[in-house]
């Protein structure tokens, strides 16, 4: 009995250890997100990119961070990456908007 008390104890601790942890990096990645946006708002394309590199490079399947940076090569006419990017967003279930999807149609060979 006391063995099962304890162990009930063990998963109970996991469990809010998990979720401060799971709280934690949600609010780590929003804070990142926001720092993404500030950048690409104040025209800090080059830096923009280097964050949402690293933010694919943490996760891949990011959807969002392949369409914010699809984004910022538009912008910064690097059109072919603006496409690689944004085709990898749309593929991971990523919403895209529909005027960004027509303002690259002139780009695709």
């Amino acid at each position: 009995m006391r063995k099962e008390i304890i162990a009930i104890g063990v998963v109970v601790f996991l469990a809010m250890v998990g979720s401060v942890y799971a709280q934690e990096e949600g609010s780590d990645i929003k804070a990142k997100e926001e720092k993404y946006d500030e950048l690409y708002d104040k025209g800090m394309f080059n830096e923009a990119i280097a964050e949402y590199e690293k933010a694919i490079a943490i996760n891949s399947n990011d959807a969002e961070a392949h369409n914010n940076l699809a984004v910022t090569y538009y912008y910064k006419g690097q059109y072919d990456l603006a496409i690689k990017h944004c085709d990898k967003a749309i593929e991971l279930g990523g919403r895209v908007h529909p005027g960004f999807l027509e303002a690259l149609r002139p780009y695709r060979k």
